[in-house]
């Protein structure tokens, strides 16, 4: 049992650059011994997610660095280098900066000038740094987020009521990767409804609307793109640390592929270990086209700049018989019965991903739409899947000849479309254990066809 005693209101917020104001403690706690340690005048302050998670950038800032090289007859695309793949961006904002972003009446706009509206936004890559600031770096009990997605109401320096939904109409996604503040000062909650009067929360998320949008317009030029890999929010790490933290993966997560049938004359695969991002995963994909592994997938292009990453066909030549699935030899391969004619299609779309949840977030967001993508590539099955899509598992023996394709492992079918897909880790299953792989793709996919 812990005992606090606190002299002065926890959980001020003073909004950076909006407010001038300082709110200090002093925190007494006597655990369970009787043991007494005190902090005096400690400043209160709200965990800003930019205090918290590194390389987090200003908007301001990456517009006065644009302006600077327009100023100065410059490419204003080359002034941002320096802030790309970044983990977020925000920014504060005065009343009147704030109005600017929204549609408001002139009641509205009476009502937040006679309040000092004042706001803050972040806005972030992926919400997967949200479960990396909660769980890692606060090390909160799991499943509680205290900083997450939301619309945070607050009056006279103090976070009033829950986080409120930001009722985004597109790219709905967005609004589980943004945290706003929008503050009063003078504003009395109402406490019935555990909250603020309607007028004031209406109001609040037509700015927190605003914010989203403007720091999302952003995202492609500055903010990383979501792999799907576990984010980490404080990867601040020297070259010789990182070989040694490589060295320490490559012994505890081995990558073996247990077949003499590929990767002649070694029969070894050159990827020596667990992908650990969509980087790792692009370059063991294409060493099982290399190997033979996966067969009829030809590679057009590969793009870092556009929309998507890459153009491929899928393909069938001559002899077909070394397309043709055989449960010892082949089998990722395709009934030969389907094998009647070569054939080559048309050009078609395809996603590189660490998880599979990084690209069912892009699709939420509208960053990327599902109709668009023919072929997506990852590690991991990620577990988001599950809200939109059903799944038929090739890897399973009684649903593999609806493999259309040399080396698909599943296809994901929504209400609206379908994606093939290759999921490398239960393909590396049933290539090393076709047992377990079989027990495996039962238990994840059984029920769904």
């Amino acid at each position: 049992m812990y005992l606090l005693l606190v002299k002065t209101p926890l959980g001020s917020i003073n909004l950076p650059e909006c407010s001038s104001s300082n709110i200090y403690f002093d925190l007494d706690v006597i655990d369970e011994s009787g043991v007494l340690t005190s902090i005096t005048d400690e400043l209160t302050q709200y965990k800003f997610p930019h205090n918290e998670i590194k390389a987090s950038q200003q908007l301001r800032k990456i517009v006065a660095a644009q302006q600077k090289a327009l100023d100065a007859g410059k490419d204003p695309s080359k002034a941002i280098d320096k802030f790309k793949k970044s983990n977020g961006i925000y920014e504060t904002y005065t009343c009147d900066q704030a109005l600017s972003l929204a549609k408001l009446s002139g009641e509205e706009r009476r009502l937040a000038e006679s309040l000092n509206l004042t706001a803050y936004g972040y806005f972030v890559y992926s919400t997967e740094v949200w479960d990396q600031l909660n769980d890692k770096k606060a090390g909160l009990r799991k499943g509680l987020r205290i900083l997450r997605g939301g619309l945070q109401i607050a009056s006279n320096g103090m976070p009033q009521g829950k986080l409120i939904t930001i009722p985004l109409t597109k790219s709905i996604g967005h609004q589980n990767q943004a945290h706003v503040i929008v503050h009063f000062d003078g504003a009395e909650p109402d406490l019935g409804r555990k909250g603020f009067q309607p007028e004031l929360e209406e109001l609040a998320e037509k700015i927190a609307v605003g914010i989203v949008r403007q720091l999302s317009s952003r995202r492609e030029d500055i903010l990383k793109s979501d792999s799907g890999a576990q984010a980490d929010i404080d990867k601040e790490i020297k070259v010789h640390e990182w070989l040694k933290k490589q060295e320490q993966h490559e012994a505890d997560c081995p990558l073996v592929l247990k077949s003499d049938k590929f990767f002649l004359p070694t029969r070894k695969i050159s990827v020596m270990c667990v992908p650990q991002s969509e980087q790792d995963v692009i370059v063991l994909f294409n060493q099982l086209i290399a190997g033979g592994v996966i067969r009829g997938l030809k590679l057009l292009s590969t793009s870092q700049s556009s929309q998507y990453d890459g153009v491929f066909r899928f393909s069938a030549e001559d002899p077909l018989v070394d397309y043709a699935y055989d449960k010892e030899i082949n089998p990722l391969g395709v009934y030969e019965e389907q094998l009647t004619k070569t054939y080559t299609t048309q050009p078609k779309v395809l996603e590189y991903k660490f998880c599979l949840d990084g690209l069912l977030r892009e699709f939420e967001a509208g960053d990327k739409h599902e109709n668009d993508v023919d072929l997506a590539i990852f590690w991991d099955m990620g577990k988001e899947f599950a809200k939109e899509y059903s799944v038929i598992s090739y890897l399973d023996d009684e649903k593999t000849h609806h493999r259309t394709h040399h080396g698909l492992t599943h296809r994901l079918n929504s209400a609206n479309s379908h994606i093939e897909v290759i999921c490398l880790q239960e393909l590396f299953q049933l290539l090393n254990d076709p047992a377990a792989a079989q027990m495996t793709q039962e238990a994840l996919y059984g029920d769904d066809l």
